[in-house]
């Protein structure tokens, strides 16, 4: 072959290579379209991932501030207040007395549960059960009798032969101690009130405990 047919082979070959489909560097027009497609497929992926997380985020502060509203709900509807007592008495008296006898009684308890009685001028002292003690500072350390140790007791009509009233030494508080009647609350209505429980629970301390 001489030099003139080898060129024009040559020339052939690279004009059937240019007009050969698939055979460019260059990208075509449908495959632009494609790649532009999935990308912006992959930025709405990211951007609804984006708008996952920040739901995600907004759930967990949204609990979160559920759940502090609700702590601070459970506190405000706390009936508990701070052991701010040092001692807590009951003092009993009957009457009329017959000439030579003592119709007086008195118990005190500590919030450790450590009791002293005077009952009939006999004194005796002790530790109260785990559950009467429990019971008893369950009363003892509520807003509800602090309240009615400040303002009285609100019960039924008392009996006039007997007498019972409840004293409470406070902490860091110099001078009297709280005092109230609660003779009608011990022996009248409404059944079940405090009054009546915290009686129940320390009087039999000394005589039947």
């Amino acid at each position: 072959m001489n030099q003139t047919a080898r060129f024009l082979a040559g020339f052939t070959a690279i004009a059937l290579l240019a007009l050969t489909p698939g055979c460019s560097d260059k990208p075509s027009a449908t495959d632009t379209a494609a790649a532009d497609a999935s990308a912006g497929s992959d930025v709405a992926g990211a951007s609804d991932g984006a708008t996952d997380d920040t739901g995600a985020a907004a759930d967990v502060i949204a609990a979160d501030a559920g759940t502090a509203a609700g702590d601070v709900a459970a506190a405000d509807d706390s009936t508990t207040v701070a052991p701010n007592w040092s001692k807590f008495g009951i003092n009993r008296g009957a009457g009329p007395c017959p000439p030579g006898k003592i119709c007086t009684w008195a118990w005190t308890v500590t919030p450790e549960g450590k009791w002293q009685a005077e009952l009939a001028g006999t004194n005796k002292g002790g530790t109260m059960d785990e559950d009467d003690l429990t019971a008893l500072l369950a009363i003892a350390n509520s807003s509800a009798f602090h309240k009615a140790m400040n303002a009285g007791f609100s019960c039924g009509q008392p009996p006039t032969d007997v007498s019972v009233s409840f004293t409470l030494w406070r902490v860091g508080v110099v001078g009297t101690p709280l005092k109230q009647d609660v003779t009608g609350c011990v022996f009248g209505n409404p059944q079940d009130n405090i009054a009546q429980k915290l009686n129940a629970l320390l009087t039999p301390y000394g005589d039947k405990k």
